[in-house]
């Protein structure tokens, strides 16, 4: 005699696309929850390196200094100061009132 199974409904496959993006929002938002400047200064290092390397390719083929490097430049120092507005943040927020 077959045995027939049937799959329960609540069995949910797990779907490593979605699921790691999610995963890794929530790493994102405890991250900055905590300790923010972990997050935003590698980022803003990121920027200023890409702007350096750009800076120094240009220069040495073209001899001149390119709008994409100041503008990678410019961005690492909003990314950097949006990280210390957001440590403020989070020093105020779990501050202590003793």
């Amino acid at each position: 005699m077959p045995s027939i199974f049937l799959r329960p409904l609540a069995l949910r496959l797990i779907e490593p696309l979605r699921d790691g993006v999610r995963f890794l929002l929530i790493i994102f938002k405890i991250a900055t929850l905590y300790s923010p400047l972990k997050l935003f200064v590698p980022a803003s290092a990121v920027f200023f390196l890409l702007g350096l390397g750009n800076y120094v390719w240009t220069f040495i083929h073209e001899g001149r200094l390119t709008n994409m490097s100041t503008l990678l430049w410019s961005a690492a120092v909003i990314v950097f100061l949006i990280g210390l507005v957001s440590e403020q943040i989070t020093a105020l927020t779990y501050r202590r009132d003793a």
